[in-house]
């Protein structure tokens, strides 16, 4: 196996490895990749300048990837490493290798918000949804920057992961400007523009926080178009849905969630829904999952954090 395949293995198996919830090995291998590539930039570096020829950016781009992909498992690891290494310094060493690759960052910068949200800072999220023009208001000063019209905006835009994290976003820090123009959209999407997504993942999440938002404005009260969300949640992405024949993943534990949530507002059993997922794990021998979960129905609502909600 060539050096770089190796990596680009060490890099997905890092990625399973968190998917799991092994999020402390997530980390151990994604500090290996960056251990090698931090040399191999060094030594690319080195023999470019004594030749007079420009470094290849390939290793450079990997090694932001790591950069980046080490904030998000950290901060799933509810870890820094010291006072001044925490997720955002690597999230930051991540933007400033790749420079004005406008792509990449865009990735990285939907990490931070969603840090910024796990930490419940409000600056920081405002900070870089502006400086990496996250939600496409570079060219907007001076006009309508409520939420409505942003989610008007995102809504014709079509990108699934941006619509995530700004709903995320309305519900941790700006549930008070969400006006009632912002939920009329809102409701709409659901019965015609987010039906027109593809049917894959984030969808689920999207759904899922379109409801709470909806439930929180609505008073505390599961209408219909709050059970039409929470429903979509469970059931517009086929790899989300729970089938008790078949194995558990990443986005069925979401959707267990969903379901925990629609079982809260709706008068719902959710102890029920806790033997029903525990026999689920057992069934398949995800005795790991179901140790995880251990402790009772609330469990179902707590597991999963950062970019799995």
């Amino acid at each position: 196996m060539e050096l770089q395949d190796y990596l680009v293995l060490l890099n997905r198996t890092a990625v399973s490895y968190a998917d799991s919830l092994d999020y402390e090995g997530a980390c151990r291998l994604i500090e290996k990749s960056i251990s090698s590539l931090e040399a191999i930039k060094k030594i690319n570096a080195e023999i470019a300048g004594n030749l007079n020829l420009k470094a290849s950016a390939t290793f450079v781009k990997d090694l932001a990837r790591a950069y980046s992909a080490k904030g998000c498992y950290m901060t799933l690891c509810g870890r820094n490493e010291d006072d001044s290494k925490t997720p955002l310094y690597y999230f930051g060493k991540a933007l400033e290798e790749f420079g004005e690759d406008r792509g990449n960052r865009r990735i990285t910068a939907s990490h931070i918000l969603q840090y910024a949200i796990e930490k419940k800072d409000r600056a920081i999220f405002e900070k870089y949804a502006l400086e990496e023009n996250y939600f496409g208001l570079e060219d907007s000063r001076g006009a309508d920057r409520s939420p409505a019209h942003i989610l008007e905006n995102l809504l014709l835009q079509g990108d699934p992961y941006v619509l995530h994290v700004f709903l995320k976003g309305i519900y941790s820090f700006y549930l008070n400007k969400a006006d009632e123009s912002f939920s009329d959209i809102l409701k709409s999407a659901l019965y015609h523009e987010f039906l027109c997504f593809e049917k894959n993942d984030p969808m689920e999440l999207v759904f899922r926080w379109a409801g709470m938002i909806l439930y929180e404005k609505n008073g505390h009260k599961a209408d219909a178009d709050v059970l039409r969300a929470y429903n979509l949640a469970m059931s517009y992405v086929p790899e989300a849905e729970i089938h008790p024949e078949q194995p558990i993943n990443i986005l069925t534990l979401a959707t267990y969630q969903s379901r925990y949530q629609y079982n809260e507002i709706a008068g719902g059993d959710n102890e029920k829904l806790y033997g029903e997922f525990v026999e689920h794990c057992h069934r398949f021998g995800d005795e790991r999952i179901a140790e995880i979960y251990k402790g009772g129905p609330e469990r179902l609502n707590e597991v999963l954090t950062f970019e799995y909600v």
